[in-house]
């Protein structure tokens, strides 16, 4: 959704300039229920974020597939972040992505949900978010914290995994 990103690496980590996140407003986690509050942030995709509500370590199973798929988001539905101010500057993330329909290990969008959801809320312009995986992301949200100029967003770059596409893999499909 956010079209070329440029990327520049700098030694170990990949540093990105992404299009400034869009608040949408706050809206209780269940309609129901008005004691939850979340922000329903765009950051290239749509993310529902969950700060310091303290809903305990089921939270992502059990309000995942709802909220993913709550009627407020429209048709495509949201991720859903829960996030954990463990210092003014840190913020520990898990988030149940559409599409993978589960928890993601590492999801960047998320990281600057997060990071502009606690903005809102007077955190700081660069904080270290660390996903589920453990490998932190920076996240720097330079200008005013309601209408951000940019996202950048910094990480380790990792070699993950390669592998060998046999001919029979390939059978039936043009030359590229």
């Amino acid at each position: 959704a956010a079209g070329e990103v440029a990327a520049n690496v700098e030694g170990e980590s990949v540093r990105l300039r992404l299009p400034a996140p869009v608040d949408h407003g706050t809206m209780p986690l269940d309609p129901l229920d008005e004691s939850v509050h979340g922000h329903f942030v765009r950051a290239g995709v749509p993310h529902f974020v969950i700060l310091d509500a303290g809903l305990g370590p089921d939270a992502l199973s059990r309000w995942g597939p709802r909220i993913r798929r709550d009627p407020r988001f429209g048709p495509d539905g949201t991720n859903f972040d829960v996030v954990i101010r463990t210092r003014p500057d840190r913020l520990d993330l898990r988030t149940w992505e559409r599409g993978v329909e589960g928890e993601t290990l590492s999801c960047g969008s998320g990281a600057v949900a997060a990071a502009f959801a606690a903005r809102l809320e007077g955190g700081p312009a660069t904080v270290r978010v660390v996903p589920a995986s453990g490998v932190p992301l920076e996240v720097d949200l330079p200008g005013p914290p309601q209408a951000p100029e940019a996202a950048v967003l910094t990480g380790d770059a990792r070699f993950l995994f390669s592998a060998v596409v046999n001919e029979e893999a390939t059978r039936g499909f043009p030359d590229s």
